[in-house]
């Protein structure tokens, strides 16, 4: 009955984010357009439910979204600061670019986590995550050489660890 309740209780968070989402994309508030949107939202959060939420309770979920919606702020800055760096690089006539690979080995658990940490990376202008192998040893392509200085320096990181638990910044 238990594993009953935590699907049944993953799937209305599932259905209820997807939702939300499309809500907030859509602009349409109209019933052919939010009928469409509860349609496959339900569709989506049936096949996927167990996807989304893979944890024994989800009590812990408000503290994570809180501290993922601060994370994605945060990024949002970092995001725009790589932006005005890249753009000064590539607007200089002289173009001082030093592109190299560094690897980085993340001490980041979970494989959601990870993802996240590498989709971070990757979404920061400038850097670009070019694989994880199976040791969770990350190869990064820098278009200037500071540009993993800054990454670390970020504390990028830690920041992904804390929304997971992984540590306290």
């Amino acid at each position: 009955m238990e594993k009953t309740n935590k699907s049944i209780s993953g799937f209305l968070v599932t259905f209820l984010a997807l939702m939300g989402f499309w809500l907030l994309l859509s602009g349409y508030y109209d019933f052919a357009h939010i009928f469409m949107g509860v349609i496959a939202s339900l569709l989506i959060a049936y096949i996927t439910h167990d996807l989304f939420i893979r944890r024994r309770d989800i009590t812990g979920l408000p503290t994570e979204i809180f501290r993922f919606s601060r994370y994605i702020l945060w990024h949002f800055i970092q995001i725009v600061k790589a932006n005005i760096n890249v753009a000064k690089i590539v607007l200089n006539p002289e173009l001082p670019i030093s592109p190299k690979f560094v690897k980085h080995s993340p001490e980041i658990e979970s494989d959601m986590a990870i993802t996240v940490f590498g989709n971070s990376i990757t979404l920061t202008p400038g850097t670009l995550t070019v694989s994880i192998d199976e040791n969770r040893e990350m190869h990064i392509h820098c278009l200037a050489e500071h540009h993993y200085d800054d990454l670390v320096e970020s504390g990028m990181e830690d920041r992904v660890r804390h929304i997971f638990r992984e540590g306290d910044r």
